[in-house]
């Protein structure tokens, strides 16, 4: 599976064909309804969230990985803090 900067590396290269290989061109684009006119600059028009979701998935794969670290991220939420020996103080 690509990477995010690598397709949109790959949607910015389509864009610069679709313009006859000028990408000068690629800021006059008028194809509003193309898939990847929000991405024709090789730019995440909406980063925080791509970051927030990132962020997320981290966050899950820590939970699956290490269930202590899921006891201390669930306690977190709850406003308790643990004691080494996973005790609420």
């Amino acid at each position: 599976m690509a990477t995010k900067s690598e397709l949109l590396k790959r949607i910015r290269l389509n864009c610069i064909e679709c313009m006859g290989g000028q990408s000068s061109y690629i800021e006059g684009c008028t194809s509003l309804k193309c898939q990847f006119f929000k991405f024709r600059f090789g730019k995440d028009p909406d980063p925080v969230s791509e970051k927030m979701k990132e962020a997320g998935l981290r966050l899950a794969r820590m939970r699956k990985n290490n269930p202590i670290a899921m006891k201390l991220t669930q306690n977190s939420n709850d406003n308790t803090s643990l004691s080494p020996q996973g005790v609420s103080a």
